[in-house]
């Protein structure tokens, strides 16, 4: 699968909750960084393997109902893939309705993700889950 579409891949099965499906597709070694204020923001850091992201992910879906979401563009060169997004979410707990802007980074190794970087609008995610 070419780089750009595993990233599309992973980001329609996010999107349908499928977050199992969505980490078949990443390496067992993943790192990844989630770029915000740390004790801000319950969604940000540095982690490392396949099921500390599973469980980030986990606990974005229990938080968040994902009504869309939208890849917008991508930037590919060889195994490295930028992507920009746009996610439509529910705060489960308010109810709050919200768009709120991605860009990624993301390195494929032997056809999966080994490395992502994601930069998002920390603060409003903060103000909604506070």
């Amino acid at each position: 699968m070419h780089p750009v579409e595993l990233v599309r891949e992973i980001y329609a099965r996010h999107s349908a909750g499928d977050v199992d499906g969505a980490m078949a597709l990443c390496h067992e070694d993943l790192s990844f960084l989630w770029v915000a204020t740390k004790g801000i923001n319950p969604y940000s850091g540095a982690f490392r393997g396949r099921e500390a992201f599973k469980a980030q992910m986990d606990g974005l879906h229990e938080t968040f109902v994902y009504n869309s979401f939208k890849p917008v563009d991508f930037i590919a060169a060889g195994d490295r893939v930028a992507s920009r997004a746009e996610v439509d979410l529910t705060h489960r707990a308010s109810g709050r309705r919200f768009a709120v802007p991605l860009a990624d980074f993301w390195t494929i190794r032997d056809g999966k993700v080994s490395e992502l970087i994601e930069y998002y609008d920390t603060a409003l995610i903060a103000d909604v889950v506070k």
